[in-house]
């Protein structure tokens, strides 16, 4: 989406979250936090996205909405790693699980899971990241989702390219390729054709 749209999404949250607190219903009031977190996080404006997740956390865990709660961990965790955070990115993702685990989400399950695999790698705890994004990608498959499933393939065929396992990164970005066809997503599509181009040259001019 393009910034304009999210300054657009901005404006009609903020008219939003006045109402919400006027007729006192606070689960709306939690999804306009929510609405004007996300928006803040894709404009790069990070303070104000952990208030508004952490406003809207409060509300969620006091009207026992797990997923309000799920959102809003997912978020304030994602403002830590974008401040290269990690450990603390790792601890809110980590929370995600004890939220929605109880409760079978299982599509919350799997995006805390992407997650941690993704702050693993930042980490370079390698072993760590191929973990979780292989338990993503089995919880991706069993709620069909296809896109989550074809993001943790490419994943983790990244984690074998950083490690020079090369025959084991194109078989992962192979599986993710079709996919992203598939679903008619062409910029991942071309992202895992470049990997994939590139493994070759590199293959190629290798000494035999």
């Amino acid at each position: 989406m393009q910034k304009s749209r999210y300054k657009e999404a901005l404006d009609h949250y903020q008219t939003a979250l006045p109402i919400c607190r006027e007729i006192r219903d606070q689960w709306c009031e939690a999804i306009a936090l929510l609405g004007l977190s996300a928006a803040y996080f894709y404009l790069g404006r990070y303070e104000q996205t952990l208030n508004h997740s952490e406003r809207a956390l409060r509300i969620c865990q006091e009207i026992g909405d797990p997923w309000g709660q799920t959102f809003a961990l997912l978020n304030i965790g994602g403002v830590h790693r974008k401040r290269q955070q990690f450990e603390e990115a790792l601890h809110y993702f980590q929370r995600v699980l004890d939220v929605v685990c109880p409760v079978h989400d299982k599509s919350g399950e799997a995006q805390a899971l992407r997650n941690l695999g993704a702050t693993y790698r930042d980490l370079q705890r390698f072993d760590d990241a191929l973990e979780h994004f292989q338990k993503a990608r089995t919880t991706y498959r069993e709620i069909s989702d296809r896109w989550g499933e074809a993001q943790t393939l490419r994943n983790i065929g990244d984690i074998h390219q950083n490690l020079n396992h090369s025959k084991a990164a194109a078989e992962y970005w192979h599986q993710a390729l079709p996919i992203f066809e598939d679903l008619g997503d062409s910029v991942a599509a071309a992202k895992v054709r470049a990997s994939l181009e590139t493994l070759d040259t590199n293959n190629s001019n290798q000494p035999s």
